[in-house]
């Protein structure tokens, strides 16, 4: 006999699997992360080496390495990338109003100000991702956060982004993300590391970070840092 479920039972349930981030809080305590932008500097640097280290990959920096997570908040991202996306083995991470089958993690995203709360699936403010996904990082536990793609300029041949120019950009675009830097830079709880050309930071170079500063003990692999968070 068919069992009879409420449909709002059933949005009960379908909302804790959404949500299930929330498990993920402090559990890569002192893990190094490597936060991947879409800016043209991040082409300055060899990525391969970070496939072994736990990285967030923001928007479409999918198309130059699969990351550990691939975050983005808008829906123009999933209308325009959805079967790359989908085809990635990074675990996917989105605004809950941009994943609209429901397939994948979800945050929701509280409006004002950026701040950090130590929330995985409740992040705040708008109009840039870089500090939605420093946010998250912070959340998870880790420490200290590696910039790459940060930049929020144009660069030195004029593209937006490495992959040229794009379209959703806003006049405004620009003004938020390096709003969102400030942000980072005056209120991150965390040590930066920019290897990029915001210029907030002293520039470091990727290759330097990884034999200087991190542990060879964190080249874990995808499958480990995502067995943690799981577990």
């Amino acid at each position: 006999m068919r069992r009879n479920v409420s449909r709002s039972g059933l949005a009960r349930k379908h909302r804790g699997q959404r949500f299930q981030i929330k498990q993920w809080c402090n559990k890569l305590i002192d893990v190094p992360c490597f936060i991947l932008g879409n800016a043209p500097s991040i082409l300055d640097h060899d990525l391969q080496p970070l496939n072994d280290y736990f990285t967030i990959g923001i928007n479409r920096s999918g198309k130059l390495i699969d990351p550990t997570i691939l975050l983005w908040q808008d829906i123009s991202l999933w209308k325009t990338e959805y079967h790359h996306i989908h085809n990635l083995q990074a675990l996917k991470v989105a605004r809950d109003v941009a994943d609209p089958r429901r397939l994948y993690y979800n945050f929701h995203l509280k409006d004002g100000t950026y701040r950090f709360d130590n929330k995985t699936h409740i992040l705040y403010g708008r109009g840039s991702s870089g500090p939605i996904a420093a946010q998250l990082a912070v959340a998870m536990g880790c420490r200290p956060l590696i910039l790459l793609g940060m930049d929020c300029k144009r660069g030195a041949d004029g593209k937006g982004d490495f992959y040229g120019e794009n379209q959703f950009w806003l006049p405004h675009t620009l003004d938020n993300c390096w709003l969102g830097l400030e942000f980072l830079k005056k209120e991150c709880p965390v040590e930066i590391i920019d290897c990029g050309n915001s210029e907030l930071w002293k520039r470091q170079e990727l290759k330097d970070i990884l034999r200087d500063r991190i542990d060879p003990k964190y080249a874990l692999g995808r499958q480990q840092y995502v067995s943690m968070l799981m577990s």
